[in-house]
């Protein structure tokens, strides 16, 4: 109904915001990520929202991108997933981390999420793995050199030493994280793939 809102930010809550559109107030159910982000907003700004019907209520939910607003959706898709949890994945997760777990098969990745268990897990993997791929939100190895230097080195070394780009990428989301450098995310990497194989 609402493709997106563009307005001025009157209130930041725990779990939605308030935004203020000529006059009318209106409630946004949003992730950690974007209230946090919306704290500091003072000048009108586009958020892009889903309204979610059910018999008993409505409720709206706003994202800073069109690219978190298609994975939000493309989430509670899954059978068993409501906003509630989608929200929650945002807020632990950035898009590309969420994908990335999808191709790396990374259920443990996707446990650390409040409400989401192993079979919770394995499900959206099942649901969304193939979806994803067709819409072109899966990173490609030349998507995810573009993400992070460190990353884009250590897979680039990876495939010289003559692992596959899938193998690489598998390894290197595994044991990923944004404040390593390329000397420690090679090695974390290289043990990673010696113990898968």
């Amino acid at each position: 109904m609402f493709a997106y809102i563009k307005g001025k930010i009157q209130h930041v809550a725990k779990d939605f915001f308030i935004m203020e559109v000529n006059g009318l107030g209106f409630k946004i159910w949003s992730d950690a990520t974007t209230l946090g982000k919306l704290n500091s907003v003072k000048e009108p700004i586009k958020v892009y929202t889903y309204l979610h019907v059910r018999e008993d209520t409505m409720a709206l939910f706003g994202f800073l991108s069109d690219e978190e607003l298609k994975l939000f959706e493309e989430i509670i898709n899954v059978s068993g997933i409501g906003p509630k949890v989608g929200l929650s994945i945002l807020s632990t997760m950035t898009p590309s981390q969420f994908t990335t777990s999808l191709l790396a098969n990374d259920i443990k990745s996707l446990t650390k999420v409040p409400g989401v268990g192993k079979k919770t897990a394995q499900r959206i993997i099942f649901e969304l793995r193939d979806k994803i791929k067709q819409r072109d939100m899966m990173p490609s190895y030349d998507m995810l050199q573009q993400v992070d230097d460190n990353r884009s080195e250590v897979l680039s070394a990876l495939t010289t030493l003559g692992y596959t780009a899938q193998e690489a990428e598998k390894a290197v989301a595994r044991v990923y994280k944004g404040e390593y450098d390329i000397e420690t995310l090679l090695k974390l990497a290289l043990s990673e793939l010696s113990n898968i194989k």
